[in-house]
């Protein structure tokens, strides 16, 4: 008979089992890197990456999990934060190679409409809109739960939630 998320858990942490932590791995990587993946507007690499950070942070915080029936997501929070803090880094670095003079740095483009899928589309979105976007419209997270998944005070997260849906619909033809 299989086991609720919280029965596993506190087997994982009674007795530190890497297999039954394996077990919640697998019954929760897809959400993770569906949602990373979004987050990273379709760049495998990168949202593989985030999934197994993920779980390595989610690991070694399973005694701070609060359950029950919020496992799922719990690990959301933890991929948006990594996210988040990694597209934060990435604007650092690109500030500093900045300073530098250096020509390497990406510019954005705004594509074509009629080329876009949904995933060239988020990348349009700034990190912060793209991640409340996902988390709102993808993961189904109220607008409190995405302020607890981001960090962010909840009228931003409601302004980036309604301002990238508009910017989707606009750069999707959708209204």
């Amino acid at each position: 008979m299989p086991q609720s998320d919280e029965e596993l858990i506190v087997h994982v942490l009674a007795i530190g089992d890497m297999e039954t932590f394996g077990d919640l791995v697998e019954r929760h990587q897809d959400r993770v890197r569906r949602t990373l993946l979004r987050l990273t507007a379709g760049n495998r690499a990168e949202a593989d990456d985030l999934a197994q950070d993920t779980f390595i942070h989610a690991y070694n915080k399973l005694a701070s999990y609060r359950g029950p029936g919020s496992f799922g997501p719990w690990l959301s929070r933890i991929a948006t934060t990594l996210f988040l803090q990694a597209k934060r880094r990435e604007g650092m670095a690109r500030t500093a190679l900045a300073e530098l003079g250096s020509d390497d740095i990406q510019t954005t483009r705004q594509p074509m409409a009629e080329t876009l899928d949904l995933d060239e589309a988020l990348a349009t979105l700034s990190a912060d809109e793209r991640s409340v976007v996902v988390l709102c419209f993808g993961e189904g997270m109220s607008h409190r739960e995405a302020m607890e998944a981001t960090g962010l005070p909840l009228g931003t997260v409601k302004s980036h939630a309604n301002r990238g849906r508009e910017k989707l619909r606009r750069i999707l033809g959708d209204g």
